[in-house]
């Protein structure tokens, strides 16, 4: 058999990286017509393989005998290409998946199709077989289970945001995961169609997901370059596995789950160490991206298909002491929070730099890096990530962006001031707005070497216990008083356990020092052949040669917390994303000081930097202020923070939270039909239904005001919402329709509030 044949040889260590010597191949079997398949699914014993999307015959399902590689036959139904095949555990039958939003079902022996499963309203981009009559079904933003005696969809799952694009069933049949284009992988119950989890942590699609054999632990793969191990139950992340340089196409278990191997669009194979988080070996000879892989029966060998049609097996055994020079390390984000003037720079430069010196107030934000000891009792370097945010209240707008994944934050307050608590419990509400998770908090009272505290330690305790945070500390960044403390509170509050170790190799991890070098350094933008000739310099005394593949892969890697941002033009990197946060505040100063306080700007004068700037804020360059603006423009549009909206003097920019006028109480104005009541962040509501309204098709934008907003349909029937405030992040969404509006368009009107805010609770229907 092809696997006992071709046992591949191992590369000795001597070997330089990616030498231009001839590699030592294994033994190759091509399969005939094979070329631009776009997936494969092998027999259970290993012996035969089916594929589909190929370019000559695309919506047939192609049919080899892994001996020879010669296509015995092909499987016709699919009116249009197949995306996607699976075997049944018992070989008789094929199960496919096509454009045509089909799920055909194939008798292998009798070369027909058995069953023509419709429903889906999509592609159909993966199948999976359940049990021995139920299968699964993935496509559109749903995954489907079907029954093969009669043919029905017994339940729809749903919940993922965008194309599934995988899906399989556990060993047991009673869960299923599915990965899709939303980033996130999804576990199901399969009896009630119930999302037991929502794994995130994927900064891209989601594209293969293989269960382990005890049912416990998920592996997943991406378009982001990473593998991920999940645990189930809790939902935690254990490992992220680096080194790819292109998406995850396919992962796999090992049969004592100690191991699992991933195939890339790089056309490598990695077999991964799942106890350790290390690579212990790069199979390398693929002609074309490596679509699959599996282990053999005996799971001694593996064996991997690339879109090319090669079939390559591997005998795994020689690759086990040939361990790949690969780093363990994890970072946590720490964020420092509060009003200007708290001491919160001081105190960032005390902990990640143990110095401290005067400073003027943070502008928007500034990020250090913070490098811990490496663990000496699992070998895991650790560092963090400290994110110093400015005071102002007109940068909390743009905060947000920067918060998500948060380890712990630390809100710091002046001890000189008194009433700080309203503030306070501000900041507290914006933190949980930001990240949505839990995490730990610290108070922190700054600058106490200036007269000590003035509000009590009585009503300390009870913001303390009443807020959740973990302790209270007294701080001088000046005199060091309390740093230590705050210091050994930081390190111990984080929960690294909940953080995902990450296996890179050394490569990857060097990379990523020197570009932080080059950050810390000050280096804002820099084009991507300028970043690679610099970082080539810095590494030259050190004889570490890399390709552009592997610097992509590593600046996608920083990318994804948010180290850097790589823009969607021009081939520039932003090595201090940080700065489109103070741009961004000038914005809104810009906005808060304009005379008809309706929230507007116009997009000629914020692509021009013509804007409110503090005296303080050092602004970049003209060429490279040029970008920073235009990426910052396309940030408040894409994550919704304004609306881009055509005047007569051209495109404006309107922030729904910072319109002022108050909408008229006018007497011929519509009644309010139907209301909800709800508890949360009352500005982000606000804003993101104005702009999903604005962006939905049935309705046109008429009048906005402050906290309230008119709609005209294409019938020219007026209908909108008011959110009216009752308590600290309590508040009531009333929907207002005309009397003569059809029952489609309050429906429309519904569905869009509904589906943002299903946690809302109708507090009057319309009659």
């Amino acid at each position: 058999m092809l696997l006992e044949a071709c046992g591949a040889k191992r590369k000795r260590k001597t070997q330089p990286p990616h030498s231009d010597a001839s590699p030592i191949r294994p033994k190759t079997v091509n399969l005939e017509f094979a070329s631009g398949v776009s997936q494969y699914a092998f027999s259970p014993d290993g012996r035969r393989v089916v594929g589909c999307g190929g370019r000559v015959l695309k919506n047939i399902i192609q049919h080899w005998d892994l001996e020879t590689g010669r296509c015995g036959f092909g499987l016709e139904g699919h009116t249009y290409e197949s995306t996607s095949v699976a075997w049944a555990p018992n070989e008789h039958f094929v199960l496919s998946g096509s454009v045509d939003q089909t799920v055909r079902v194939f008798d292998i022996d009798k070369r027909n199709c058995v069953h023509v499963l419709k429903g889906h309203t999509g592609a159909v981009k993966g199948v999976s077989w359940n049990s021995a009559n139920r299968v699964l079904s993935c496509g559109d933003a749903t995954v489907r289970l079907w029954d093969l005696e009669t043919g029905t969809c017994l339940r729809v799952f749903e919940g993922h945001t965008a194309q599934v694009e995988t899906v399989t069933s556990s060993v047991d049949g009673c869960s299923a995961a599915s990965g899709a284009s939303d980033a996130t992988v999804r576990v199901w119950d399969v009896e009630t169609g119930r999302c037991l989890q929502v794994l995130k942590g994927h900064t891209n699609g989601v594209v293969a997901v293989a269960w382990s054999a005890d049912g416990r632990r998920l592996l997943s793969g991406s378009e982001d370059k990473t593998v991920r191990v999940w645990e189930v139950e809790t939902g935690r992340c254990i490992f992220v596995l680096e080194g790819h340089t292109e998406s995850v196409r396919t992962v796999a278990w090992s049969r004592n789950d100690g191991s699992a191997l991933s195939g890339s669009g790089d056309r490598t194979v990695r077999l991964w160490d799942l106890e350790t988080g290390r690579c212990l070996s790069i199979l390398e000879g693929h002609a074309g991206e490596v679509l699959l892989v599996a282990w053999s029966k005996n799971k001694r060998q593996a064996i991997s298909c690339d879109s090319s049609g090669g079939i390559r097996g591997w005998d795994l055994a020689q690759f086990i002491d040939d361990e790949p020079d690969q780093v363990l390390y994890t970072n946590a984000k720490v964020l420092l929070v509060g009003d200007s003037g708290a001491g919160k720079t001081g105190l960032a430069m005390q902990l990640a730099l143990n110095q401290w010196k005067p400073t003027d107030s943070t502008v928007g934000t500034w990020a250090t890096h913070w490098k811990l000891p490496v663990s000496a009792s699992d070998g895991v370097e650790r560092e963090i990530w400290l994110w110093d945010f400015g005071g102002q209240a007109d940068q909390r707008l743009i905060h947000q962006l920067y918060m998500e994944d948060t380890a712990l934050a630390v809100l710091v307050f002046d001890g000189q001031k008194e009433n700080i608590f309203d503030t306070l419990a501000q900041w507290d509400r914006d933190l949980a707005r930001a990240t949505r998770k839990t995490f730990t908090k610290i108070l922190v009272a700054g600058r106490v070497d200036a007269g000590g505290l003035r509000v009590s330690h009585s009503e300390i305790k009870n913001f303390l216990n009443d807020r959740r945070f973990d302790c209270f500390l007294e701080t001088s960044a000046k005199t060091g008083t309390g740093c230590a403390e705050l210091k050994d509170a930081i390190v111990s509050g984080i929960r690294w356990t909940e953080i995902p170790w990450r296996s890179s190799p050394r490569l990857f991890k060097r990379l990523k020092d020197e570009i932080v070098r080059l950050k810390e350094e000050g280096r804002v933008l820099v084009r991507l052949n300028e970043l690679r000739d610099a970082l080539r310099l810095r590494l030259s005394g050190e004889d570490v040669q890399f390709r552009d593949a592997e610097l992509r892969a590593v600046l996608g890697l920083l990318a994804g917390p948010g180290v850097l941002w790589e823009l969607t033009f021009g081939s520039w990197v932003l090595l201090q994303p940080e700065r489109i946060n103070a741009y961004g505040q000038a914005v809104i100063r810009t906005l808060r000081s304009d005379d008809d306080e309706r929230g507007a700007i116009a997009e000629e004068r914020v692509l021009g930097g013509n804007l409110n700037y503090e005296s303080s804020m050092p602004r970049l360059e003209r060429e490279e202020e040029r970008f920073i603006l235009l990426a910052m423009h396309q940030t408040f549009v894409e994550r919704g923070l304004c609306l881009r909206v055509q005047s007569e003097r051209g495109p404006l920019l309107m922030f729904p939270s910072y319109h002022r006028l108050e909408r008229p109480d006018l007497a011929q104005h519509p009644p309010v039909l139907v209301s909800y009541r709800f508890s949360g962040f009352l500005d982000e509501i606000y804003a993101t239904l104005v702009v999903r309204l604005h962006h939905a098709g049935p309705f046109i934008h008429k009048e906005l005001w402050r906290y309230a907003a008119d709609f005209k349909t294409f019938t020219g029937r007026t209908l909108g919402f008011k959110l009216s405030r009752h308590s600290e992040g309590v508040g009531e969404l009333q929907l207002y329709f005309e009397p003569s509006i059809s029952i489609e368009e309050k429906m429309g009107l519904r569905e869009i509030v509904w589906v943002k805010n299903a946690d809302f609770e109708p507090s009057r229907r319309p009659l």
